[in-house]
């Protein structure tokens, strides 16, 4: 053949109604429209963002989020985020706290608490036909005898719904943690913590210390520094004065509620 590219039709000229100059059109404007895309400068923030190192600052809440709050007038004494409420807000309107205006204290679950007790005072709770040291939350079912979680509303785990906890006090379980034969045992005993502490011989104030970090994960502040000093110089004995200390601090509010 005199001419070789001859034989080799146009594309899509062999198409059924194909229009060359259609086609001409439609890549014209898909460069078109490239170009301009290419062309586009870039968004501001989008070339901030690039330009800044990926976890170059942390968010802050007192940097970026509370001059916000402050600017807005939320921090105001006349608005809803200030801690004393305001109008339907208040903390009289929301007993419960079910508004967030305030956190309500509340007990221990009973489980909870009785394994509380048995990690500060160093001597295990005991179940029947379970090994020593197993705690009341990994029970398998409510049908262990113990008469501290029957006290403080161990659930029977027959109703899904969360008011089967118990979480209100009351009398019984304030008599409970004051003289209950429990208590006193795993306070007295050779094997347990204040034991161990004071047969080390430490000094009172270590022991001191190591009593509050366990129950009250702090240690204690001055002004019940020198009360506890006054108190401890009328004990007959030290293991007394201090069996005293921990029964104080296991039945004191900041141990037996979340705050």
């Amino acid at each position: 053949m005199n001419n070789d590219h001859a034989s080799f039709p146009v594309l899509g000229s062999r198409l059924p109604g194909f229009h060359e100059s259609v086609f001409l059109n439609f890549l014209l404007m898909c460069i078109t429209a490239n170009s301009a895309i290419a062309a586009e400068p870039p968004d501001p923030i989008s070339a901030r963002l690039a330009s800044t190192p990926a976890n170059s600052r942390p968010n802050s809440f007192v940097r970026d989020v509370a001059p916000a709050l402050t600017k807005a007038g939320c921090n105001a004494g006349a608005c809803h985020g200030s801690f004393q409420g305001r109008g339907e807000l208040q903390p009289t309107r929301d007993p419960d706290g079910q508004l967030c205006t305030h956190r309500v204290p509340r007990r221990l679950t009973a489980e909870v608490l009785i394994d509380a007790v048995s990690q500060v005072t160093g001597v295990p709770e005991a179940f029947d036909g379970q090994p020593l040291g197993t705690r009341a939350i990994a029970l398998a079912d409510p049908s262990f005898p113990s008469n501290f979680l029957m006290t403080f509303g161990r659930p029977l785990r027959n109703n899904a719904c969360d008011c089967v906890l118990g979480g209100n006090p009351d009398l019984s379980q304030a008599l409970h943690l004051v003289n209950s034969t429990t208590l006193h045992q795993k306070v007295i005993s050779d094997s347990g913590r204040l034991a161990t502490l004071l047969k080390a011989n430490k000094p009172e104030t270590e022991i001191l210390d190591e009593l509050y970090l366990a129950t009250l994960s702090r240690k204690p502040h001055a002004d019940k520094l020198t009360a506890i000093d006054e108190l401890l110089r009328e004990a007959p004995s030290r293991p007394e004065e201090l069996q005293d200390l921990l029964w104080t601090l296991l039945n004191s509010s900041e141990f037996v509620f979340n705050h």
